[in-house]
C-alpha cells in the first residue's frame, strides 16, 4: 500500500522540485510569401492563414486568425500532411522560414542539412533537384524560397533511391553523395 501512494505522489512531486508544467509555444509571427501569411503553429507544424480552415487565402489575416495546418489536420482535409509532396506549399514554407539548418562541412559534406517537421532530412535547394554549395546558403535570405530536396516519402515516391542524393561541387556537375 505504502509503494502505491508513493508513486501516486510521484507527478506531484516532480512538478514541486521542477516547476510548473512546460507551456507550448505560441504560434510565429505571420511570414508574408506571394501575398500569403503562413507562420509555425504551437505543435511545430506549418499553418496557412485561411478563413475556411480548409482553404490557404490570399491576404493579410484577420486576428484571431484561423489556419490550414500541415500535417494531421491537412491529412484529414486533403489526404495527406502535405509533407510528402517534395514540392508542396508544407515543405517549401517550412524551408523557407521556419527550418533550423545545419552546415555539414565538418563532417566533409559540403551542403546545409534540416529536418522536417515529419522528421524527412532535407537539404537546402534552390530547385528542389540538386543540393546548393554550403558557400551558397548565406545567400539563402536573398532567396524567395528555398525549395528544399527532401529525402523521405516525396524523394520514393519520385523514384528517387533511398540514400541517393545529388549536390553540387563548385560550379561544376552534380555527383552523387554516395557511390554505387
Amino acid at each position: 500500500m505504502a509503494s502505491t501512494l508513493s508513486r501516486s505522489w510521484l507527478p506531484a512531486l516532480s512538478l514541486l522540485a521542477c516547476g510548473t508544467v512546460a507551456q507550448a509555444a505560441p504560434p510565429s509571427d505571420w511570414k508574408a510569401k506571394d501575398g500569403y501569411y503562413f507562420r509555425l503553429e504551437s505543435d511545430g507544424n506549418v499553418g496557412c492563414y485561411s478563413p475556411d480552415g480548409v482553404n490557404c487565402t490570399w491576404g493579410k489575416p484577420v486576428e484571431p486568425a484561423r489556419t490550414l495546418t500541415c500535417g494531421a489536420r491537412h491529412k484529414a482535409i486533403w489526404g495527406d500532411t502535405g509533407y510528402v509532396h517534395q514540392d508542396h506549399w508544407c515543405n517549401v514554407v517550412y524551408a523557407t522560414f521556419f527550418a533550423k539548418w545545419t552546415d555539414y562541412r565538418i563532417l566533409g559534406h559540403d551542403f546545409m542539412l534540416s529536418k522536417n517537421p515529419e522528421g524527412d532530412t532535407m537539404c537546402l535547394s534552390k530547385d528542389g533537384r540538386l543540393c546548393a554549395s554550403t558557400s551558397e546558403a548565406p545567400r539563402q535570405n536573398d532567396w524567395k524560397e528555398v525549395r528544399p530536396v527532401v529525402c523521405g516519402p516525396s524523394s520514393q515516391a519520385k523514384g528517387v533511391a533511398p540514400g541517393t542524393r545529388t549536390r553540387r561541387t563548385g560550379a561544376g556537375p552534380a555527383k552523387s553523395l554516395h557511390a554505387a
